[in-house]
């Protein structure tokens, strides 16, 4: 392969005629599928990222009813845009659609283009979404690599150089670049996504069902297994946090927080938690006393409060954390609270409705 050919014309006919004829008989029904729109397109790509598509279904309907187009979406109240998407995890997606829409409206009359270029330069669309968008809902043929696609295209070629370098993920862009069709972009891209999801998995791929399985250098070379070469997963941090279900004395209410515009759980709302979000510094070690962590709390919401027993430990992972969670209940001795850091508050009863809040999936365990 040389770079200006990265693939010759036969091996890549060959490619796209097995993928296309392997899709159209065996592509599941995804909703996006039945009516893929840009705009649908583009909230479901959003959402399957590191997300499972069984997970992303009720989300994307739900979504959709709430917002069924750019217009209704930018016009949205952020916090109705993260409480829509409470529960599905990794919430800056949100925020970065939710400002997206607002650009595509203020600059392109409310439809999403259809140039990758001017994709790109929406928040939260970098060349794989834009791809995506581009091929799947315009039939541009633009290329993709997404984890499957990345994983299928290091097995096809036998890739042995490192992906996650600069010099792997060019070679990977070209091979894609090099096999998408000019007439069939939508369909083609999305078969080597599903062929990624559901044949060339991680482990345990299903060679004996590929239809490019006489195309595939890894499995010739019985490489499969090794590719794609990527580097060992980081182990991530561990954080020891106190929640706290902090109930007024008056009426029982409990006190929920909104956190600040940046750091983690930003926009969301939670219970009161030590150390606060934007003081997480990775560390597992043991939680203050719970003397200085009665201290540190009052200090930190203004106002006397009595800790009682804990109710359950958890642990919650995050993309790059693990928090081992201390759940406590505690009464404030006043309703006077003046917390710092912090942008709203809100006394919750047993009778509110929580959807109306955006909660992470954290809080909705902490609440249960």
């Amino acid at each position: 392969m040389s770079p200006q050919n990265p693939v010759p014309a036969r091996r890549k006919q060959a490619i796209q005629k097995a993928l296309l004829k392997w899709y159209q008989a065996n592509h599941r029904s995804l909703p996006w599928r039945e009516d893929p729109q840009p705009y649908h397109v583009w909230v479901a790509e959003i959402m399957a990222q590191q997300t499972r598509l069984d997970t992303v279904g009720p989300y994307y309907k739900a979504f959709l009813k709430r917002f069924p187009d750019p217009v209704c979406l930018a016009e949205a109240p952020l916090e109705a845009v993260l409480a829509a998407w409470s529960g599905l995890g990794y919430y800056r997606r949100a925020r970065h659609l939710h400002q997206a829409a607002q650009v595509v409206v203020s600059q392109h009359d409310g439809r999403l283009p259809s140039d990758p270029q001017l994709l790109q330069q929406l928040p939260g669309i970098g060349r794989y979404t834009a791809g995506a968008i581009a091929s799947v809902a315009y039939g541009v043929p633009a290329p993709i690599l997404d984890g499957n696609v990345l994983r299928l295209l290091s097995r096809l070629f036998d890739l042995d150089t490192n992906a996650s370098t600069a010099a792997g993920k060019h070679q990977l862009w070209s091979l894609a670049e090099a096999l998408v069709p000019t007439d069939s972009a939508s369909n083609f891209n999305q078969a080597m996504m599903e062929m990624g999801a559901l044949v060339c998995t991680p482990r345990s791929p299903k060679c004996l069902d590929c239809p490019a399985k006489r195309l595939c250098h890894a499995r010739r070379a019985g490489s499969v297994d090794e590719r794609p070469v990527l580097p060992a997963p980081k182990r991530a941090k561990a954080q020891s946090v106190l929640a706290v279900r902090l109930r007024r004395k008056s009426n029982e209410a409990l006190l929920m927080l909104r956190h600040p515009a940046m750091g983690l759980f930003a926009h969301m709302w939670s219970v009161p938690t030590w150390p606060p979000p934007w003081q997480m510094d990775g560390k597992a070690g043991p939680l203050p006393t719970n003397r200085q962590l009665q201290q540190k709390l009052g200090e930190l919401l203004g106002t006397s409060l009595t800790l009682g027993p804990i109710l359950k430990r958890l642990e919650h992972q995050l993309t790059h954390r693990r928090l081992i969670v201390t759940v406590r209940e505690g009464v404030m001795e006043s309703d006077a609270v003046k917390p710092e850091g912090y942008t709203a508050i809100r006394f919750v009863g047993k009778n509110d409705k929580l959807e109306q809040l955006g909660i992470s999936t954290l809080t909705r365990r902490i609440l249960k």
